[in-house]
């Protein structure tokens, strides 16, 4: 069984002063159980100012984690929040390993000695890989993802966070282990003995397309969308009454689309980042020929909506000793000037029933089950993914 404890501070301009706050809300002398580990997730001023690394140093086991756009535990939340949860246990053991610098020519190399380095400090093969992995739009996390199964195992799942911040380019977005931080390397914690984790991924079903049928990918190649029903990518955006311009300057604001995978899983949300010279479409993830999609709107309701079938789902279950939630940096924009809304809701509707550690994410990453109940590992865009322990 684990047990989380959460802390948190936004005491930004005096480390020592955060610090201190940090370890009085753990009470590590009395609260920790004969294993530990820590994650962490703050805006990339805690890291500028040392914060993280002196906490790193104070804390008697490793911590991994990610810089975030706000970040929330079940006593506050906002832009400025430093957040760690520790996950404690007698009868599950952690590891962590930090990857080299991750490119498209060494992914599964420098996944596969990470998870290996990993797993060599357990006493037998995990039950799941939390992943924080690197914000690189030219790698895709779904490569990513494939590097650590491809050393895992299929049927091993991986939940986990990509990095965001609150600049427009997202240059302060950092994996974070052991008080370093890295813009291309992964961090892997790997969890092993009594876990049984369960998941949870809230999006499709409070979408409204934009159109009545959908189209299918007839020719892709990996993230890139050439041809929908045999049509070039912008012929059939204008055959469904779009305008092929708009669709040249998504860049502003990244458009969702779902997309049936058809393996057996429900629909994901992909975004369509860009659109190539040539009139191809960049999308997050992998866009499958054969497969099925069409255009979605999504607006502040559709965050709420699926904030409170989150908190629901949350509520109904048994022996939750912890929970941790990643929703969409994108799920943020759409709130406007009511940025903390969401955080404010969830935390509202579980009135302190659950331990929870929640962050905004550059993708979120979380199984899914096909028909048969086996998990499918997953990114994820415009979603709000939980793992509970």
């Amino acid at each position: 069984m684990i047990k989380m404890l959460t802390a948190r501070t936004e005491e930004i301009d005096f480390p020592d002063e955060a610090l201190d706050e940090i370890l009085s809300q753990l009470d590590i002398e009395n609260t920790l159980l004969k294993n530990a580990v820590g994650v962490v997730h703050c805006g990339y001023i805690f890291v500028e100012s040392g914060f993280v690394r002196l906490l790193c140093a104070k804390l008697p086991f490793e911590i991994v984690g990610c810089t975030t756009l706000a970040a929330a535990t079940a006593d506050d939340c906002g832009t400025d929040l430093f957040s760690l949860s520790v996950l404690t246990s007698d009868d599950v053991a952690f590891s962590v390993a930090c990857s080299e610098a991750l490119t498209l020519d060494n992914i599964d190399g420098q996944l596969g000695a990470a998870y290996r380095r990993a797993e060599r400090a357990l006493p037998a093969k995990p039950a799941l890989i939390l992943a924080y992995l690197p914000l690189d739009l030219s790698i895709g996390v779904s490569r990513l993802i494939d590097g650590i199964t491809a050393a895992s195992g299929e049927d091993m799942p991986i939940f986990g966070a990509l990095p965001c911040d609150l600049t427009p380019d997202y240059h302060e977005s950092f994996v974070i282990c052991n008080g370093e931080i890295f813009s291309q390397a992964a961090a892997l914690l790997l969890l092993y003995g009594n876990v049984r984790p369960r998941f949870f991924v809230e999006n499709v079903s409070r979408l409204e397309s934009m159109q009545d049928l959908q189209g299918v990918i007839t020719e892709s190649d990996g993230y890139l969308l050439k041809r929908v029903n045999d049509m070039p990518f912008l012929d059939y955006i204008e055959a469904i009454g779009m305008s092929p311009e708009i669709m040249r300057n998504v860049k502003a604001f990244p458009v969702p689309f779902k997309v049936n995978y058809n393996e057996g899983t429900k629909s994901l949300i992909r975004i369509l980042f860009s659109v190539t010279p040539k009139g191809d479409a960049v999308f997050a993830g992998e866009m499958p020929v054969g497969g099925s999609l069409s255009m979605q709107r999504l607006d502040y309701y559709s965050v709420m909506d699926t904030v409170e079938s989150m908190a629901n789902a949350l509520i109904s279950l048994r022996d939750v000793s912890g929970v941790l939630l990643y929703s969409c940096v994108g799920r943020n924009f759409l709130l406007g000037q009511k940025a903390d809304d969401e955080m404010r809701r969830l935390a509202e509707l579980l009135d302190g029933k659950i331990s929870y550690h929640f962050c905004y994410a550059g993708s979120e990453i979380c199984p899914l089950e096909d028909e048969s109940g086996a998990l499918v590992n997953h990114s994820h865009n415009y979603s709000f993914v939980a793992c509970v322990f």
